[in-house]
């Protein structure tokens, strides 16, 4: 790899709409040597009473772990598609907070750019979540946001 490579880090998080951030990412054309880091992060939220009784028998240990397993496959499977389209692709599963681990990761690993898809189910277009807000102040390179495409109902 070039020294004067590319380092985009697309930030996943399954309670926002990084699909449109996916998506947006391989409408473009990019530098050859562009590389994209795949960041997953495991937030630690209180789990629902269905993930917890359901899904894990009351134990919130199995619920981290499917967490972490369905962080995971949603890297892997957004990795697989991006490479797909010709791009250079690394994974990292991490858990903690989200802003926090997007800019301490794009610190250590020399990003040029940042991908977000702010959540959309909790804030109207013209305004910043908190997460966003804190990567778009502590980032140490661009950061570009991508917001979901609403479609009209009559």
């Amino acid at each position: 790899m070039s020294a004067s490579c590319m380092r985009t880090i697309l930030a996943l998080d399954p309670l926002s709409g990084s699909e449109e951030a996916v998506l947006r990412l391989v409408e473009r054309s990019w530098p050859p040597d562009t590389i994209v880091l795949v960041l997953s992060v495991v937030r630690h939220l209180p789990p629902s009473a269905a993930e917890l009784w359901f899904d894990a028998g009351g134990d919130i240990g199995v619920v981290r772990k499917l967490r972490r397993e369905r962080a995971r496959e949603s890297a892997a499977r957004t990795a697989e598609l991006l490479r797909t389209y010709g791009l250079a692709v690394e994974i990292m599963v991490l858990d903690g907070s989200l802003a926090k681990l997007i800019v301490d990761v794009a610190k250590r690993w020399a990003a040029d750019l940042i991908l977000l898809a702010p959540d959309r189910r909790k804030i109207a277009r013209w305004m910043l979540s908190r997460i966003t807000r804190a990567v778009l102040i502590h980032a140490p390179c661009s950061v570009e946001l991508f917001w979901h495409k609403e479609v009209a109902t009559p």
